[in-house]
């Protein structure tokens, strides 16, 4: 399970979430607006299944999302633009 906080130290709303896979081990959430709409949302690398979840600021899961990669991540995501869209992708 893994918890969000806000700056009080008070637990966000839809927190704690349960993943569809553990992290790698020394794998980092990735922290970016991959929806666009000016909240940032939560990447995620899973690794048994091996799967790519994003949620957004609520826990939710974003539409389409899980998403299955061509092998399992071995370490951290990273946000960018790379298509030239508004939105950062993973």
């Amino acid at each position: 399970m893994y918890d969000a906080l806000d700056f009080t130290g008070v637990e966000r709303p839809g927190f704690p979430i349960t993943l569809s896979a553990p992290l790698p081990s020394r794998a980092e959430v990735a922290i970016g607006d991959v929806d666009h709409n000016g909240v940032d949302d939560l990447a995620l690398p899973g690794l048994s299944p091996a799967l790519i979840e994003l949620r957004d600021s609520t826990g939710t899961s974003l539409p389409a999302w899980p998403a299955v990669p061509g092998s399992s991540p071995i370490a951290s995501l990273v946000l960018g633009h790379l298509t030239g869209s508004a939105a950062p992708d993973v």
